[in-house]
């Protein structure tokens, strides 16, 4: 193989560890945006399935927290990147899981008028549950308590009749009656503690297994939650909900304001692993191959090709850990809305390689200022990887249309493209031309910055490192704010409003200047 081949087909290899990394984070961020979303989506149809219904607001305010509940837990799930579901069972059925999961945890709702109502009927046992039967039974001839208990299986034994009809499950009731229903319950426990017998000793287990499963939300143990609900809050979505109008917008469930910057980090950091890994394998294949080839050959292991290998090994980790990270923040904050609706369109893996040629560009463009590249080494560079990063994203672009699998199949049109945009391009075709004038932009671009001076430039910078590292300890609002007005008064950065900033922007004649 002459010399031109092995590094038209090395310089494959490379790009497509680079092309990669941005499509798989690309793809990963545009999926994780997908997920959140879906989740959203389900809520809002679960909550407008009820369009119309017959059910007085009282009783449709539990069936509407039931969805509220599953939805924003599913929706919470999806924004943290874990797989736990809930589910709404829509059951009537006689002592019914209203909420189930896959976590193996299900939950019974009650959205009673006051707290004591709430936690009675969460705590109430198969003796009450009966006569409750009897209070509503609208035949003649009701069910005999023997008959009741055997037609829902419940043991005779007096222990077992004593327990809640919801043994073992979650017992959610709404937010604003948790602190009462907790008093009510620890009242009865200790009540029930002064007296004897068996079957007191029953009732006290009773209430005290309902107060340890009671909440005001669902948890998976591990952070992810449901939003806890109101009563009244329940009756307005109920209200919504009957006339099909539930908008996830009008409660705070916006997909731009949910996906926050710490969402974002966290998935960013995800991805990056994922494609420091996938750019470790690629780019050290032609160098695992070598050495192969040397072995087979001359009988022994060149060290400098392990040594080369060690280094590929490790480049090729940081650089598309770094890649990655960006490639799937930027694609998150596309999708999620925070860059404007237009955005949301664009093509989750095409962001991802446009990012990596915009992260290579940067990249090169300070090896210049530092001078370990010359300008005119810049612009091939830049010329050579527009040119195969056209041929990635038309390529993917095409095996996303052959092969429907999200993500999979532009990947593999992308690595295709790459290495025949590679081998296009060092067997001198003519079309590569075209990406010159943008190769020399960047070259009479940075001409300018390589009369910077690079010592100033790192100590004016310096500044701006220290204001990152706060930033990235911040672990509440209220520190943000802390961090962000002590960062404006070190980088001297002129507020674009003044006075206290609510009474600013509450006069429509005010405007912010940003200097």
């Amino acid at each position: 193989m002459n010399t031109d081949k092995k590094k038209a087909i090395e310089n494959g290899f490379t790009y497509m560890a680079t092309n990669v990394a941005g499509v798989t984070a690309g793809g990963a961020g545009g999926q994780y945006v997908e997920n959140v979303s879906e989740a959203i989506q389900q809520l809002t149809d679960g909550m407008n399935s009820y369009s119309g219904s017959n059910l007085g607001i009282g009783q449709l305010k539990g069936f509407a927290a039931e969805q509220y509940h599953a939805g924003t837990f599913n929706i919470n799930a999806a924004l943290r990147g874990t797989t736990n579901r809930a589910f709404v069972n829509a059951s009537t059925k006689h002592a019914s899981v209203d909420i189930s999961t896959n976590f193996e945890k299900n939950y019974s709702l009650k959205y009673y008028a006051d707290a004591t109502l709430s936690a009675k009927n969460q705590a109430k046992n198969v003796i009450q549950a009966y006569h409750e039967y009897l209070s509503k039974s609208n035949t003649s001839s009701p069910m005999s308590f023997e008959e009741y208990i055997e037609t829902y299986g419940y043991s005779s034994d007096m222990t077992e009749l004593l327990k809640s009809v919801y043994y073992g499950q979650g017992r959610i009731i709404p937010s604003d009656q948790l602190s009462d229903a907790i008093k009510y319950l620890e009242r009865e426990i200790a009540k029930e503690s002064t007296k004897q017998g068996a079957n007191r000793a029953a009732l006290l287990e009773n209430y005290k297994e309902t107060l340890k499963n009671l909440s005001d939300r669902i948890k998976d143990g591990n952070g992810t939650e449901s939003m806890p609900l109101t009563k009244e809050e329940a009756e307005t979505i109920a209200k919504v909900c009957k006339e099909g109008k539930f908008d996830p917008k009008d409660f705070g469930l916006e997909l731009s304001d949910l996906i926050t910057t710490k969402y974002i980090l966290q998935q960013a950091a995800k991805a990056g692993l994922t494609a420091a890994a996938l750019s470790v394998v690629i780019k050290t294949v032609p160098d695992i191959c070598s050495i192969v080839d040397h072995l087979i050959k001359e009988k022994e292991v060149d060290p400098e090709q392990l040594k080369k290998l060690g280094l590929d090994a490790l480049s090729g980790s940081v650089e598309g850990f770094l890649k990655g990270s960006i490639a799937s923040a930027v694609t998150i904050c596309c999708k999620s809305g925070k860059l404007g609706a237009f955005m949301q369109t664009a093509n989750a893996n095409v962001i991802g390689v446009i990012t990596v040629l915009a992260f290579d560009t940067m990249k090169n463009g300070l090896l210049v200022l530092s001078g370990k590249m010359s300008k005119e080494e810049m612009g091939e560079a830049f010329k050579e990887e527009s040119y195969v990063t056209a041929n990635a994203i038309s390529f993917g672009l095409a095996g996303q249309a052959l092969v429907p699998i999200p993500g999979i199949g532009f990947v593999i049109g992308s690595v295709l493209g790459t290495v025949l945009g590679t081998t296009m391009y060092h067997a001198g075709d003519q079309w590569v031309n075209s990406f010159a004038s943008n190769a020399n932009y960047f070259i009479n671009y940075y001409a300018e910055l390589a009369e910077i001076d690079i010592d100033r430039f790192i100590e004016e910078t310096s500044e701006y490192g220290l204001v990152v590292k706060r930033m990235n300890k911040v672990k509440s609002e209220e520190e943000l704010r802390s961090v962000l007005r002590s960062s404006y008064e070190l980088l001297q950065i002129k507020l674009p409003w003044e006075g206290d900033f609510d009474e600013f922007m509450g006069n429509r004649t005010n405007r912010l200047v940003f200097s």
